[in-house]
């Protein structure tokens, strides 16, 4: 049913919907109707930040609403079901993979076109690089060329060592968290938007094809795998052993996580995604050798996120999504505990270098 609300006879707002300032402002434009001004216009721009200040009203109620609800849509049939529902009741889809209202929505409208798992984990790299320029200072680098253009509002080594820094003879002595601190870690203000940057990319792409939990898990998995491949791979090789920062490796889990999921998928869409992929891959790589990056780790995230795709079964989650879930929040755990370790026991290893 629709209903049509009547204007009044002066031109104005509808009587039963007027304010005292609709009314003040009514009678001011009348007052410059009978002296020769434009009291028409007056009005009509006050019409329009009304109705600009309802939409915004009427926005904020519809985010509150979508955030609070308790019912989310089942893709099948379109129908709404409870938030906590793993099969849709009414054509038995399985629907514990789609996001209902929530936190997460917060940070989808925060950053628009990014995903849960995306969008969570950009949030979560620059809150720690505006944390560590709040507590260590940023460093301005000496000297020029690419190097000291990456590190532009980057830290010093200390900062870095004491935020986390991932370092193989640390982690031997029992460090272990430092295996997971270094991927929300960077060593500049360029170093972390090329991160987050290709993390948007690719990190969306992944969620739509295997949703959020899945994808957290490979993202975590491996960017450890990268950072042992930085840490203990280089220095098998004769290479030395240097401190590893970075999302990268991570990321590069993603890419091969796709050029897995193109090869298993096959068709036009299959090859296309394989080919993207691939040319990402050796972009960064290139770029990673002109930078002086740490090939090591993106190979080793690479190799990592491949295998993990050949072996994960292809699609969101479905009946098995608890299990995703469970795994997910596990990983948002021990995240959450190696930076309480490096908060409590960081500074120590500032002691062996000093």
């Amino acid at each position: 049913m629709t209903l049509v609300v009547q204007p009044s006879r002066d031109g104005g707002w509808p009587l039963d919907n007027r304010t005292i300032l609709d009314r003040l402002v009514d009678a001011l434009g009348q007052l410059m109707d009978a002296v020769g001004l434009n009291g028409t216009r007056l009005r009509w721009r006050w019409q329009n930040r009304r109705r600009a200040r309802g939409a915004t009203s009427l926005d904020r109620a519809i985010r509150f609403r979508t955030v609070t609800g308790r019912h989310k849509m089942c893709p099948g049939c379109r129908s709404l079901i409870a938030t906590s529902a793993s099969t849709c009741p009414e054509c038995g889809t399985p629907v514990a993979h789609v996001s209902g209202p929530g936190a997460g929505r917060i940070l989808e409208w925060l950053m628009p076109g990014a995903s849960l798992t995306t969008a969570g984990v950009i949030t979560a790299n620059f809150a720690v690089y505006v944390l560590m320029g709040a507590v260590g200072g940023f460093h301005v680098p000496e000297g020029g060329g690419f190097g000291a253009l990456f590190s532009l509002l980057g830290f010093r080594w200390e900062v870095l060592l004491r935020f986390g820094s991932g370092y193989g003879p640390l982690i031997v002595d029992g460090e272990v968290w430092r295996v997971f601190t270094p991927l929300f870690i960077h060593a500049g203000l360029l170093h972390v938007f090329f991160n987050c940057f290709v993390m948007l990319q690719v990190g969306r792409l992944m969620e739509e094809e295997y949703g959020a939990a899945k994808t957290w898990v490979v993202y975590l998995v491996g960017g450890v795998a990268g950072g042992l491949s930085s840490n203990f791979l280089r220095p098998a090789l004769l290479l030395g052993t240097v401190p590893y920062v970075g999302a990268s490796g991570a990321v590069f889990s993603l890419v091969g996580l796709a050029i897995a999921h193109g090869w298993r998928r096959g068709g036009a869409y299959g090859a296309q995604l394989q080919r993207g992929m691939l040319r990402w891959a050796i972009y960064i790589l290139l770029f990673g050798f002109v930078m002086g990056a740490d090939n090591f780790a993106h190979v080793g995230g690479l190799v990592a996120g491949g295998l993990l795709g050949l072996l994960l079964p292809a699609g969101r989650p479905g009946h098995d999504a608890p299990l995703w879930r469970a795994a997910a929040v596990a990983g948002i755990s021990i995240v959450v505990w190696a930076f309480v370790m490096a908060g409590l026991h960081g500074g120590e290893a500032l002691a062996r270098f000093r």
